[in-house]
């Protein structure tokens, strides 16, 4: 893949392409999923053989068939946006957006 720190899998099961952040600490970071239907966290999980301590995602859980509480990334990222901000989800631009 172009960007340093980024895998791009592709689970054929699925037909998903799944992108990935390398996380040294023993997370998974699912920065993004393209297919036509997003399958669950535990087919991702099982196709990508991984059995992390945590997952992180950059975009809403809610098709990945888990639920929780949204928790703001602990990194720099800052994103300007009109309107109140106070009114707004937690939410993050994925990593493979191009600007």
């Amino acid at each position: 893949m172009g960007k340093p720190g980024l895998s791009a899998w592709h689970i054929a099961a699925c037909d998903a392409v799944v992108v990935t952040a390398d996380r040294p600490d023993g997370r998974l970071c699912i920065v993004d999923v393209a297919a036509s239907k997003i399958p669950l966290l535990a087919e991702i999980l099982a196709a990508l053989n991984a059995r992390p301590r945590r997952v992180e995602v950059h975009f809403p859980p809610d098709y990945l068939g888990w639920t929780g509480a949204a928790v703001p990334a602990e990194t720099p990222t800052v994103l300007m946006v009109r309107g109140d901000p106070g009114q707004l989800d937690p939410f993050m631009l994925p990593e493979t957006a191009a600007f």
